[in-house]
C-alpha cells in the first residue's frame, strides 16, 4: 500500500536552488577557495541552519582525465513535523568558530547507506537490515572491526615468534663443539711460543741498544760529510717559473733568483696618439695586452696631433687574468692636449673584461677608470695614471679597481 502525505505550505522559505554563479561572488572571486570548507574559514562566512543534504557523485573519463559532478539525490535529515503554525522539517545549527571570542564551532557526520554495483553480468544479492535494527547493525559492525584487529594482532605475534626462532637457531650455531675447542687451543699454543721467543730478545736488550746507537752515529757521520760516502740532493724537482730562475751550476748549491723587473713590458710599450690610435665610433681607441705582474705603457704626441675626440683604452685580459694587487701604469708625455690647446674638452675612459665575465652581452663592458679632461690641465698635460686591481672576480657594480693619478 502506498501512502502519500500532502502538506500545505503557509510560509514560503525556499523552493529552488540558485544556480547563478554571480550570486556566489565571495567564493568565485577568491582563487584560494576550493570547497565550502575553505569558504567557511573566511571572516565573510557566518553560522547557518540546515535540514537537507545534497549528495553528488563524480564521473571520471580515465582516457582524458576529465571529471564531471552529478547530483545523486537529496537527503532530508528528518520528517516533516506539523504544528499549528505550519509544517516544517527539523533544522540543525552549524556554528562557525569565533576567533575573537574564543568560541568553538561544531560539525556533523552523516552515514549514507549506498551500495554501487557496476557489474551487469553478475548481479549480487544484498540482504539489507531493516531500518528498525540500526543498533544491532552497529554492534555487528563493531564486532567485525574488533575481529579484524584481533587478526592483525595474531599475525604480528606470529611474525615475532618466527623471528625469535631464527635468533635461537643462530645462538645454537655459536655453541662450541670439540673441534672448535681444539682449534682455539692450538692457536693459544702458537701465541705462547711467539711470546717466549720475544722474551729472548728482551733478555739481550743491552746488545740491541748498542746496535741502535752505533747505527745512529753512522747516519750522523754521513749527514755531516765525515765519511767517504757522499750525500747528493735531488735538485731536479725544483723548476723555474714566471719571474723566477734556478741556478744550480755550482755543485751542492742552488740559487733561486727573481728575474722579474718592476714592470713587465710588452714588445711595444710606447704608443703615439696620431699613429697607434684608431678612430672608432667617434672615439680614439687603443687595445693593449695585459701581461703578468705589473704593466707599464707610455702614450706620446710627437706630432702635436689636435685631439677632437674622447679617448678609450681597452686592456685585453684574455691571455693573462687580473690578479689581486696587480697594477697597470699609463704615463702621458708632456703637453698631451686633452684640455690645454683645444676648444672642446675630451675625456679618457679605460675598460677591461674582454671575455665579458659580468655577462653584459659585450666585451670590454667593465669600466675601470674615468679621467676627466680637467685632470690633464691640472697636471700640465702629462699625468701618470696607475690602475690597481683589488678584486679579480669581476662584478657589474665596478668595485674591482682603484686608480691613482700621479
Amino acid at each position: 500500500m502506498q501512502i502519500i502525505l500532502q502538506y500545505i505550505r503557509t510560509q514560503l522559505d525556499g523552493i529552488s536552488i540558485d544556480f547563478d554563479i554571480n550570486d556566489y561572488k565571495p567564493i568565485t572571486s577568491n582563487n584560494s577557495i576550493k570547497s565550502l570548507s575553505d569558504f567557511n574559514s573566511l571572516n565573510t562566512s557566518t553560522s547557518f541552519d540546515f535540514n537537507t543534504i545534497l549528495i553528488y557523485y563524480t564521473v571520471e573519463d580515465i582516457s582524458t582525465g576529465e571529471k564531471k559532478n552529478n547530483l545523486f539525490g537529496v537527503l532530508f535529515l528528518d520528517k516533516v513535523t506539523t504544528s499549528t503554525d505550519g509544517s516544517y522539517i527539523k533544522r540543525y545549527k552549524k556554528y562557525k568558530p569565533d576567533t575573537v571570542l574564543g568560541l568553538n564551532g561544531n560539525s556533523y557526520g552523516f552515514k549514507i547507506n549506498i551500495k554501487f554495483d557496476v557489474s551487469n553480468d553478475n548481479a549480487s544479492v544484498v540482504s539489507v537490515v531493516n531500518e528498525y535494527s540500526t543498533f544491532s547493525m552497529h554492534m555487528f559492525t563493531d564486532a567485525l572491526s574488533k575481529l579484524q584487529k584481533s587478526s592483525d594482532i595474531l599475525l604480528n605475534q606470529t611474525y615475532t615468534v618466527n623471528k625469535l626462532n631464527e635468533e635461537i637457531e643462530n645462538i645454537k650455531g655459536l655453541i662450541l663443539n670439540d673441534h672448535d675447542k681444539n682449534e682455539i687451543k692450538n692457536r693459544l699454543s702458537i701465541i705462547e711460543n711467539q711470546l717466549s721467543a720475544s722474551n729472548v730478545i728482551f733478555e739481550n736488550i743491552n746488545d740491541l741498544t748498542s746496535l741502535i746507537e752505533k747505527n745512529y752515529q753512522e747516519i750522523l757521520n754521513i749527514y755531516n760529510n765525515k765519511t767517504s760516502v757522499n750525500v747528493a740532493y735531488n735538485l731536479d724537482i725544483i723548476q723555474p717559473s714566471s719571474g723566477i730562475s734556478i741556478d744550480n751550476s755550482i755543485n751542492n748549491k742552488l740559487y733561486i733568483k727573481n728575474t722579474m723587473p718592476s714592470y713587465n713590458l710588452s714588445t711595444k710599450s710606447v704608443f703615439d696618439i696620431s699613429s697607434d690610435f684608431t678612430l672608432t665610433n667617434g672615439y680614439l681607441t687603443l687595445e693593449i695586452e695585459l701581461n703578468e705582474f705589473n704593466n707599464y705603457i707610455k702614450i706620446k704626441n710627437e706630432n702635436n696631433f689636435n685631439i677632437q675626440n674622447d679617448i678609450k683604452i681597452f686592456i685585453k685580459d684574455n691571455l693573462y687574468k687580473w690578479k689581486s694587487g696587480q697594477s697597470f701604469k699609463i704615463s702621458f708625455d708632456y703637453n698631451f692636449p686633452l684640455d690645454l690647446y683645444t676648444d672642446t674638452q675630451q675625456d679618457l675612459y679605460i675598460y677591461t673584461d674582454f671575455n665579458d665575465t659580468i655577462n653584459s652581452g659585450n666585451p670590454y663592458s667593465l669600466e675601470i677608470a674615468y679621467i676627466n679632461s680637467d685632470v690633464f690641465k691640472h697636471y700640465d698635460g702629462h699625468p701618470i695614471i696607475e690602475i690597481i686591481c683589488i678584486d679579480p672576480i669581476f662584478t657589474i657594480n665596478n668595485n674591482n679597481f682603484i686608480f691613482d693619478i700621479l
